[in-house]
């Protein structure tokens, strides 16, 4: 509005006091918003240092390991016999007794057949485990 408050006439008492009220809460709704906006950021921030790794993994994490695990075992059996000391038929009867007989199988971010032959490759090239993920990528 260009006009100032000074501009209205003694007449127009009830525009004065219309624009006092949109005024008021122009200002209660700028306020609120900034708050809403605060409180937004806190929740955000609190969520994300509690789940960090959900941010960190690239979209194509599943499709990474499935290839180093597609790489180990189901090349050929020349690559399977070098990198984890058995062909591919004995690698995939072995995870087919684990999940049976044992029970076990995929978690939520790594399948049987991942594990089995993190496990077999750590056994076969004597690393540790925090060596696996700079051999296999």
């Amino acid at each position: 509005m260009d006009e100032n408050i000074n501009d209205f006439d003694d007449g127009s008492n009830d525009e004065l006091q219309l624009y006092v009220v949109l005024h008021v809460i122009m200002q209660e709704l700028f306020a609120l918003c900034t708050i809403a906006s605060v409180v937004i950021q806190v929740i955000l921030k609190k969520y994300l240092s509690k789940y960090p790794c959900n941010l960190i993994r690239g979209p194509n994490w599943l499709q990474k390991q499935m290839n180093n695990i597609n790489r180990l075992v189901r090349e050929s059996d020349i690559t399977c016999i070098e990198q984890l000391r058995m062909d591919r038929r004995s690698f995939m009867t072995l995870c087919n007794m684990i999940h049976t007989i044992g029970g076990l199988g995929p978690s939520k971010h790594v399948t049987l057949e991942e594990n089995v032959a993190f496990f077999l490759f750590i056994l076969a090239q004597h690393l540790k485990r925090r060596n696996v993920a700079s051999q296999l990528t």
